[in-house]
């Protein structure tokens, strides 16, 4: 989760129902860089499963719920510029026009996660918006040769391809640039 001028970051997940292990958590981010370590099962995968559900898949399923009979609910705290008021059309916090606090909530296994502007009014936000947020999510394959192939869109690889299309696409002056094949080497040892 890195944040940049002008890109808009999760803040803060300000409150966690009925998902995994993580019920009554509230998580706390920086605004330029984070890092999540600790021991073994105790919650930092499910962190970043949480937030790709959210943002990109947008639906949980039965094994994210610690009881089926309840419905999940999120939310969670997005900051951004002046450049970005709008995304959200006219929504935002009325403590800071720079940032908006959406719940995610699935009522059940067989529906998906609705959003809203947490308010009285609870104005509906749709997933089309939500998933226009920039978000990759990598998981390790654990397979180290799998995961150094950059040529491949899993793995490393799926990094790397997302780091120069979005690279390329947000560059301010355009270039034209010329490769030869012959003047590449690609090396790896597997």
């Amino acid at each position: 989760l890195k944040h940049q001028n002008n890109v808009m970051y999760i803040s803060e997940i300000v409150e966690i129902n009925n998902y995994r292990n993580l019920t009554g958590k509230t998580i706390t981010f920086n605004d330029t860089l984070n890092f999540l370590i600790g021991e073994n099962n105790i919650g930092k995968t499910n962190i970043l499963e949480l937030i790709n559900i959210c943002l990109a898949i947008g639906k949980f399923a039965e094994t994210d719920f610690m009881d089926i009979t309840l419905p999940i609910k999120i939310k969670f705290k997005v900051k951004y510029s002046n450049e970005e008021i709008g995304y959200f059309e006219d929504n935002f916090d009325v403590d800071d026009s720079n940032s908006i606090t959406l719940v995610a909530v699935q009522d059940s296994v067989d529906e998906r996660i609705n959003y809203y502007h947490d308010t009285p009014n609870q104005t509906k936000i749709g997933m089309a918006t939500i998933r226009t947020m920039n978000i990759l999510y990598y998981y390790a394959q654990r397979m180290p040769s799998k995961e150094v192939d950059f040529r491949k869109t899993s793995g490393s690889g799926k990094v790397l391809n997302y780091l120069i299309q979005h690279s390329w696409n947000n560059l301010k002056y355009k270039k034209k640039i010329f490769l030869r094949k012959q003047s590449i080497e690609l090396s790896y040892s597997t």
